[in-house]
């Protein structure tokens, strides 16, 4: 899981964040279609990778992406393909495409608590979707001691509980509050607060 991890370091206050290992691409979205796809083509638990029947996977990767997410699978039986980036087609054609074809805008696919989303997701989830950040919140609360990992974990990359941050406030600013600083024009109104 892309999660964030920080070891508080004891008395000496120094905190180092140190992101997760990453697994989800191949743990949570490849094995569940390859589990899926086995009995649909009629595949059984332990055939040889090299015999029939053989299946050939989409992957939705965009011309613009980095052309090293697009591998070969791991599975023999697997040959992955990847239309869009052999037709050309960046994430902005597919978004026209999508609105001529169907009328439809649809947003950028993501796990809804990715460690890797901005400040503007965060900002507008808060505000457009209460359920969808709620339920971010509650994921990044049920990770926060994971068995196994040293120290705590937590889905923003700042090292502190989804719910608590202000995003009214810079990262530079949250990150002097977290370390105890105050701010140098803080006093509201323009005004020094020393």
């Amino acid at each position: 899981m892309p999660a964030v991890r920080v070891d508080k370091g004891g008395a000496t206050l120094v905190h180092r964040a140190h992101r997760l290992r990453q697994f989800s691409i191949t743990h949570n979205k490849l094995e569940p279609i390859y589990r899926y796809c086995r009995p649909l083509i009629g595949r059984r638990r332990g055939q040889k990778h090299s015999t029939p029947p053989f299946c050939e996977m989409w992957i939705g990767i965009s011309a613009e992406e980095n052309a090293k997410r697009c591998k070969p699978s791991r599975e023999g039986w697997v040959t992955n393909r990847y239309p869009l980036r052999e037709l050309g087609m960046t994430r902005a054609d597919c978004i026209a495409w999508l609105l001529e074809h169907y009328g439809i805008l649809a947003p950028k696919s993501a796990c809804l608590a990715c460690p890797f989303h901005d400040e503007r997701y965060w900002v507008a989830l808060e505000q457009d979707s209460p359920e969808e950040f709620e339920e971010a919140c509650r994921f990044d609360e049920t990770i926060r001691f994971l068995p196994g990992v040293k120290g705590e974990c937590f889905v923003h990359s700042s090292c502190l509980p989804l719910r608590e941050i202000d995003f009214t406030r810079t990262r530079g600013e949250r990150r002097a509050l977290t370390r105890g600083q105050t701010l140098l024009f803080d006093g509201g109104e323009g005004v020094c607060s020393l």
